[in-house]
C-alpha cells in the first residue's frame, strides 16, 4: 500500500512539473513592480510577476506518439465498464472501450507534444523574473508539500526522500518549479496580448490565469509542426 502512496505522490509532482514547464510563449518589454497581494498573502497580478522577451514560439517542430492500447488495458476497461454501461452488449462495451482508450491515448500524445514545445518556447526566450514573486510560489509549493507530509505522519526529509530521486535537491526543484509557474504566468499572458486571442474579461486571479494558459497552450500547438507517429 505504502508502495502505492509513494508512486502516487511521485506522480503529482512529476505532474507539477511538467505542468509548470509548459510555459508558452508571448512577447511584453512591460517593467513591473513588486507583486500584489490580497489580504490573504495571494498573489493578485500576474503581469507583475517579472518580464519575457518572446523568442520564436511559433512553426516549432514536435514528435507527436499515439500509442495502441494494450489488450491488458482493454481488457481492465471492459471489465470496469460493464458495471457502468449494463445495457450494452458485448460487441458493443467492447467497442466502446476501444474508442475510449484510443481517446485517452491521443489526449496523452498531445499532451506529451505541448510539454515538449512550450519547453521549446522556454528555451528561445528571455526572462526577468520579479524574484518576490518566485519566493511566493517556493512558499506556496513547500506549504502544500509539508501539508502532504503530515497527511502521511511524515517528516519533510521522509517525504522528499519519497517522491525525488535526490532529497538533497528537494527544495532546488521546488525552487525550478516556482521559477517556471511565474515564467508560466508571464508566457501566457503575453501570447494572449501578442496575438489578441479573446479570453473571458470576467474571470479574475487563478482562474484568468488558467484560462490564459490553456487558450496559449492551445495556439502554440495549433502553430506548430507536429510529426504524427
Amino acid at each position: 500500500m505504502f508502495t502505492n502512496v509513494k508512486k502516487i505522490i511521485s506522480i503529482l509532482l512529476a505532474l507539477a512539473l511538467i505542468f509548470a514547464a509548459c510555459a508558452l510563449g508571448g512577447c511584453s518589454g512591460r517593467e513591473t513592480t513588486d507583486p500584489v497581494y490580497d489580504s490573504e498573502g495571494k498573489l493578485l497580478e500576474p503581469d507583475q510577476y517579472g518580464k519575457v522577451k518572446l523568442g520564436e514560439y511559433k512553426g516549432l517542430s514536435v514528435t507527436e506518439t499515439n500509442v495502441t492500447p494494450s489488450e491488458k488495458a482493454l481488457e481492465i476497461s471492459m471489465d470496469y465498464e460493464k458495471d457502468q454501461h449494463p445495457e450494452l452488449s458485448e460487441e458493443e462495451l467492447k467497442a466502446f472501450c476501444e474508442k475510449k482508450l484510443a481517446d485517452e491515448m491521443a489526449q496523452l500524445g498531445k499532451n506529451d507534444a505541448v510539454a515538449e514545445l512550450v519547453n521549446q518556447a522556454i528555451e528561445n526566450s528571455k526572462f526577468k523574473l520579479n524574484e518576490t514573486a518566485v519566493q511566493y510560489h517556493f512558499n506556496e509549493r513547500m506549504e502544500y508539500y509539508q501539508d502532504m507530509a503530515d497527511v502521511y505522519n511524515m517528516s519533510i526529509e521522509e517525504f522528499a526522500a519519497n517522491i525525488v530521486k535526490n532529497p538533497d535537491n528537494f527544495e532546488e526543484e521546488i525552487r525550478l518549479f516556482a521559477s517556471q509557474t511565474v515564467k508560466l504566468v508571464l508566457l501566457a499572458e503575453a501570447i494572449v496580448e501578442t496575438e489578441n486571442l479573446p479570453y473571458d474579461a470576467s474571470l479574475t486571479g487563478d482562474d484568468a490565469k488558467s484560462e490564459k494558459i490553456d487558450i496559449a497552450k492551445e495556439f502554440i500547438y495549433q502553430n506548430s509542426i507536429i510529426d504524427r507517429v
